[in-house]
């Protein structure tokens, strides 16, 4: 099966919290524009820095252009662990193609078919087995801060 054209292999996450992925857009959402403020403002290595932007690109809060998008803008004005926030998450992964392509039904499935995923990802973007569980682990992550979560009811 060849790889979707519009997907490269950087698309595939490797950004593992939510959280931190937010930190990312809020610092772009003050202001910061360059992967060394935004690594100097939250304290993440450049490195993480980078796939955490790419992460929120891939769920649809940044353009590539590291801007917010109106789903990064809905992203910030949420209370950190609120009930709006993991709505906002929620879509944003059943709406990220990428998601969609490596493991469908992420958020519904009773439970993710980790070696199929990484099965998947080493078929359409040419992984090396150990990548290819890195990053299904990156999708488990996921579902894990999402499906069962607890959070606030009441978003003050």
């Amino acid at each position: 099966m060849p790889r979707p054209k519009q997907f490269r292999t950087l698309d595939v996450p490797q950004a593992d919290s939510l959280p931190l992925i937010r930190r990312v857009v809020e610092a772009i959402h003050v202001g910061l524009k360059t992967v060394s403020s935004i690594s100097e403002d939250t304290g993440f290595s450049e490195r993480h820095v980078r796939y955490r932007l790419q992460a929120a690109r891939i769920l649809g809060f940044l353009s590539d252009e590291i801007s917010l998008t109106a789903q990064g803008k809905r992203l910030v004005i949420t209370n950190r662990g609120g009930s709006q926030e993991h709505r906002t998450f929620c879509d944003a992964v059943r709406s990220c193609d990428i998601a969609r392509l490596l493991a469908p039904g992420l958020l519904d499935e009773a439970e993710i078919n980790s070696p199929a995923v990484a099965k998947r990802m080493e078929r359409l973007f040419g992984l090396s087995p150990a990548t290819a569980e890195r990053r299904t682990r990156v999708m488990r992550s996921w579902r894990r801060q999402l499906v069962g979560a607890t959070f606030e009811t009441k978003d003050q």
